[in-house]
């Protein structure tokens, strides 16, 4: 086992035709795996080597009724693209059932029982499982809990107070969020953008607070065929669901064209341009924008990655600069 270090500094991956590829059976080797059961079937879209293990997306489908229980300690964002998806919140009795163009949201701590033939894009981060190739098939290889890790256990509490007579506390957020119709749902146009141009339309489907700041789910909409520039500072995948989208590495000159059902994934570093008339589902993590109302009802952008008089501590110069590697501290 090494470093991928090619797969790893590569900042865009483009797949064509992504929600129309073949899937491959998932083997787990009990009948029931870590959030998947016998009857899957998959293809991985982003590897988690493509992102540095932040983030992967797949696309798949369940091809039995049957039900079974998976827990989240991740994020995950999943669109359905056919049939009918069953999910349960088994600490609240909620039952969602999902079709074509819905989009479910599921936070860390959420139970889960799914199930439904039905087929779904999923987008995660962390990243909870790996798949390998074995004699048996494909299989699933989770990274929450590895086999003998080692690890340390954190230290008792001082003491233990009674909380029965404690006032109200804030009410916990919900781990599910879904959305009816989620890809036809009518975006907004940006009034003072700051990273996009003023042919951008837009709608947060799950946002940022949602999330605990970790990731969030939009729908955009350029309405143009101009071009703006972006510097990447976060990871975003983004899916074509209508028009095209032309985009240009500016550091290598790769110049690619997406249409509907296509993927692009972009990495931090990634220094490039996105123009043309096109809709698109696209999920960022971390989150680099809020959206507000101003205070003359327009929709307006605030940058977080750019915030106006921001106090930074600069970091300290170089002892020497040394082009020849040092070959003894």
């Amino acid at each position: 086992m090494g470093v991928d270090k090619e797969r790893s500094h590569q900042l865009m991956k483009f797949v064509r035709g992504a929600l129309y590829l073949p899937f491959t059976k998932v083997v787990t080797p009990s009948g029931q795996g870590d959030g998947v059961d016998d009857n899957w079937y998959q293809l991985q879209l982003l590897n988690p080597p493509d992102s540095n293990d932040v983030m992967d997306a797949a696309v798949g489908e369940h091809r039995s009724k049957a039900m079974f229980d998976t827990y989240f300690w991740y994020h995950q964002f999943a669109i359905v693209l056919s049939g009918e998806m069953v999910a349960q919140d088994l600490d609240t009795g909620d039952v969602y059932r999902g079709h074509e163009g819905d989009v479910f949201y599921w936070a860390p701590g959420l139970s889960l029982r799914l199930g439904g033939e039905f087929g779904a894009m999923g987008i995660k981060t962390p990243v909870p499982l790996r798949w390998v190739n074995t004699p048996e098939g494909k299989r699933e290889v989770t990274m929450h809990l590895l086999d003998n890790e080692i690890l340390l256990d954190g230290s008792p509490p001082d003491e233990i107070r009674d909380i029965s007579g404690r006032e109200k506390l804030p009410p916990r957020r919900k781990n599910m969020k879904f959305i009816r119709d989620a890809l036809r749902a009518t975006p907004v146009k940006v009034d003072s953008p700051v990273s996009v141009d003023n042919d951008w339309w837009q709608v947060v489907l799950v946002g940022p607070m949602e999330t605990n700041l970790t990731a969030s789910a939009t729908i955009a909409n350029h309405r143009s065929k101009s071009s703006i520039v972006c510097d990447h500072q976060w990871h975003q995948v983004a899916v074509i669901l209508d028009g095209e989208m032309e985009v240009e590495n500016l550091d290598t000159g790769e110049v690619y064209r997406g249409h509907k059902g296509d993927m692009f994934y972009w990495a931090p570093g990634l220094r490039h341009t996105v123009g043309g008339e096109f809709l698109v589902y696209a999920v960022k993590t971390p989150e680099p924008l809020r959206w507000m109302r101003g205070s003359d009802g327009n929709k307006e952008e605030v940058n977080l990655l750019r915030l106006g008089d921001e106090i930074i501590h600069p970091g300290t110069p170089p002892d020497e600069i040394r082009m020849d590697p040092i070959i003894t501290a």
